[in-house]
């Protein structure tokens, strides 16, 4: 039996680093030490864990969501028997709020969120992963049902597409994605959770209004799986299982140098402006437009016939209330749409 509150880091990056490394370093010297002294190998318990940056708004954060999701995911690849979150309920300082402020009153902290879910993406057994990128952490596990559910953390401070090459495992028509982020209050530990997009409600510090019906980003795999990572985040991805083999390798071989695509705008969240970019594999008539929730159009950015090449496009929001919007383009027969967070 173990405690460990992993380290005292005030970076961010420090404290999602500690989640990765001791978790092993800690159950390595426990065989060890169950060897040296000759004793029956047990299962390891972590009966009390929790973030350890030594400050209330630190540990009250999104960053200790994201640190909960690898520490969860290193204690089912390192194969303890038990880990328990501690603590659930004190104060300012825990899972749920239990401070003076009889508004917040055992309202759930971003922590809760990102452990609300991901019970819900780990199936039955892990499978390895390994990724090229050293701020971008993979988890891996199938279901019986056939699903695979995947977890990206993404470290560091920039936007990455990320390919998912699912090498031998076999894969069905889509899969879905919940994204989690911070917001912009509170420097680099928001107080806030944003999942698809969906923020806090009145006196919560994330979306738990209908969270139970909160739904999946949806995407065809078609003949590959690709995933847009926003700086300082968590992917939760459930892929449906079947028998179509997607490679990247395969794909990159034959796709050709040139095609159309509409590229994740860059901030994002962002305030008030933020960056649109696109390419074009010929001179074609290019529309470009920003829809609401409600698909009410609120500003055209592009109408006009364009060359080949890439394109960008600033779209600045100062008019626009906070929420989530879409922008869609059109070219010749090719139609895409993203989603974009503006955060005042």
């Amino acid at each position: 039996v173990m405690h460990n509150y992993f380290g005292t880091s005030t970076v961010v990056k420090g404290i999602l680093n500690i989640a990765l490394t001791e978790p092993k370093r800690n159950i390595d010297f426990i065989r060890q030490d169950i060897i040296n002294k000759n004793a029956s190998p047990k299962p390891v318990a972590i009966t009390e864990y929790n973030i350890g940056s030594g400050s209330v708004d630190r540990a009250t954060s999104y960053v200790n969501g994201m640190q909960a999701t690898v520490l969860i995911c290193e204690m089912i690849k390192n194969n303890f028997g038990l880990g328990a979150r501690w603590l659930l309920i004190t104060g300012e300082g825990g899972m749920f709020y239990d401070g003076s402020n009889t508004n917040y009153l055992y309202h759930p902290h971003p922590d809760f969120y990102y452990l609300h879910f991901l019970p819900k993406f780990y199936g039955d057994h892990a499978i390895s992963t390994a990724s090229t990128d050293r701020d971008i952490l993979s988890y891996a596990s199938v279901y019986s049902s056939g699903e695979i559910g995947v977890i990206i953390v993404n470290k560091g401070d920039a936007e990455q597409v990320i390919s998912v090459d699912m090498k031998s495992i076999g894969v069905g028509q889509n899969y879905y994605i919940y994204s989690f982020i911070g917001g912009t209050d509170n420097g680099d530990f928001s107080q806030n959770v944003y999942i698809n997009g969906y923020g806090p409600s009145a006196n919560h510090w994330g979306p738990i209004d209908g969270l139970s019906d909160l739904p999946a980003d949806s995407y065809p795999i078609e003949n590959e799986i690709k995933i847009v990572s926003p700086g300082r985040s968590v992917q939760m991805v459930m892929i449906e299982g079947g028998n179509n083999y997607v490679s990247v390798e395969d794909k990159a071989n034959s796709e050709l140098a040139h095609s159309f695509a509409l590229y994740q705008n860059y901030p994002n969240p962002f305030n008030p402006s933020t960056l649109i970019s696109y390419q074009l594999p010929s001179s074609d008539f290019v529309t470009l437009k920003v829809y609401d929730v409600l698909g009410k159009e609120v500003k055209m950015l592009v109408n006009e016939r364009q060359h080949a090449g890439n394109h960008s496009v600033q779209f600045d929001a100062s008019s626009l209330p906070n929420g989530v919007y879409f922008y869609k383009i059109e070219a010749g027969t090719y139609c895409d749409t993203r989603k974009l967070l503006l955060l005042k």
